[in-house]
């Protein structure tokens, strides 16, 4: 097997165009602007969480609890009802193989559900329960 080098048919400078890759970087660029939302990415749950002066912070559990303004549940971005809730907070803690929740409530929610959600985690084996909060450190 013989191999030969191919020739360039115009012996005239190679002249790269510009424009269409600056076309193509501003559609990309276009394109992660619009479709970015401004959600928590940890959930995908848009919730308000209420302000402290000190928090601090802890690595990314395995298992969260959000319940948005709306008084939704879900466990780790599944919706759950409070009336299947202990049932699908157990698979979620034989799944990941954790009991360390953590529960990310929107501050305009009723108190209530919030305990009861923490009481029914406690019922189903979860060791440590933290409160999610945003801070307003500087």
């Amino acid at each position: 097997m013989k191999i030969r080098k191919i020739e360039r048919r115009t012996s005239g400078p190679l002249i790269l165009e510009l424009t269409p890759l600056i076309d193509v970087v501003f559609l990309l660029l276009i394109f992660f602007m619009v479709s970015t939302t401004f959600v928590d990415i940890a959930t995908g749950i848009n919730i308000n969480l209420p302000e402290v002066t000190t928090s601090e912070n802890i690595k990314v559990r395995d298992i969260t609890v959000s319940i948005d303004e709306k008084s939704n549940i879900f466990i780790n971005k599944t919706k759950v009802t409070i009336g299947n809730f202990e049932n699908e907070m157990y698979k979620a803690i034989e799944k990941n193989n954790t009991k360390n929740i953590v529960i990310k409530a929107d501050k305009n929610l009723d108190y209530g559900l919030v305990v009861e959600v923490m009481t029914k985690s406690k019922n189903v084996g979860a060791r440590e329960l933290n409160l999610a909060v945003e801070s307003n450190e500087k």
